[in-house]
């Protein structure tokens, strides 16, 4: 959804790196992807890597626009997703399943 990035804090640290060409101020536009960053982390393993992950969007914040940090935080706390035993139907049977459920603002929560 387009509109103005109010406040936008991106995560850092070691094994954290983001992508993005957004600041505080800017607008995202609603004539182009409104991906607002990329978050990818990295870690000896991967729960490691998953736990940076976590910490990253615990320190993300974002207001003006809705995001997807609940939905991708549902996710990150899915056994089967930590596992590693998923596949691109992943996220659809648990939504089926209604382990995790998306909010009325299309995030996410887990259930």
């Amino acid at each position: 959804m387009p509109g103005p990035l109010t406040r936008l804090v991106l995560p850092e640290g070691e094994g954290i790196r983001v992508d993005t060409h957004l600041a505080q101020g800017d607008r995202v536009s609603p004539h182009y992807d409104s991906m607002i960053a990329k978050v990818i982390t990295s870690g000896p393993d991967r729960p490691a890597a998953l736990e940076r992950m976590r910490q990253a969007l615990d320190q993300l914040q974002v207001e003006g626009v809705p995001t997807t940090v609940a939905l991708h935080k549902a996710v990150l706390a899915h056994p089967r997703f930590c596992s590693g035993d998923y596949d691109t139907a992943f996220l659809e049977e648990a939504m089926a399943r209604g382990e995790i459920v998306l909010t009325e603002d299309g995030t996410g929560e887990e259930a």
